[in-house]
């Protein structure tokens, strides 16, 4: 799959043959329903991309970016650093899976493989791997704050690949540069639409707290 991905097949004709039954030594093929399909090519050729983006230097400057598709809000803040990944999925209240408050779930990674399957689900991976496609791109490293904001105009469930496409939209995007981490939070925030991410983003406390040691 990588090596088809490498050769600048789309994910999306990667999925399809496999969930065709089309990959594979011909006696062992077969039928993939498509949900399993996406997210477990999404995980695979990202974590091929992770292993090779975590050689590389990181970024120089915390840079924010932001798009959407279909009523789904991306927004990426990339931080200098060592490889960590952090998602936060915002479901708007009134939203297809909100009532009448927000529904927010987080989920983040390391540089250690993540071998349980994500809370979010297949938005994780398809979210991951068009930041890592992204990175490997520009041949450097980061620490990544990710958040989806799904609003009250998703009604209808369209698939994983729409957050893969969001993200990619998003990192298309002309970047925001931003002075620290501090700056990036704001601008994140101002494309949020509110402060909700930052209550439940254990990352960028974590990046706060490094930086005030090390002007200690």
């Amino acid at each position: 799959m990588y090596e088809l991905f490498k050769g600048g097949i789309d994910v999306h004709h990667i999925q399809n043959v496999l969930g065709a039954g089309l990959l594979g030594i011909e006696k062992n093929r077969r039928f993939v329903p498509t949900r399993w399909g996406i997210t477990a090519i999404d995980d695979s050729i990202s974590r091929r991309l992770k292993s090779e983006v975590m050689k590389y230097p990181p970024i120089s400057d915390v840079t924010v970016f932001s798009g959407a598709i279909h009523a789904n809000h991306i927004v990426c803040m990339l931080v200098p650093g060592d490889w960590k990944f952090e998602m936060i999925e915002i479901w708007e209240k009134n939203s297809m899976w909100a009532g009448d408050s927000d529904v927010i779930v987080v989920d983040s990674e390391t540089k250690k493989s993540k071998n349980d399957y994500s809370p979010i689900g297949g938005a994780y991976y398809s979210a991951r791997l068009a930041v890592l496609e992204y990175l490997s791109d520009i041949r450097r490293n980061a620490e990544v704050i990710l958040v989806r904001r799904a609003t009250k105009d998703y009604w209808a469930p369209l698939g994983t690949w729409v957050i893969r496409e969001a993200t990619r939209n998003a990192m298309n995007s002309q970047p925001v540069k931003c002075e620290d981490t501090k700056e990036g939070a704001d601008t994140v925030t101002k494309f949020c639409g509110g402060d909700t991410w930052l209550k439940h983003s254990r990352l960028y406390t974590e990046l706060r707290t490094q930086k005030s040691l090390f002007d200690f």
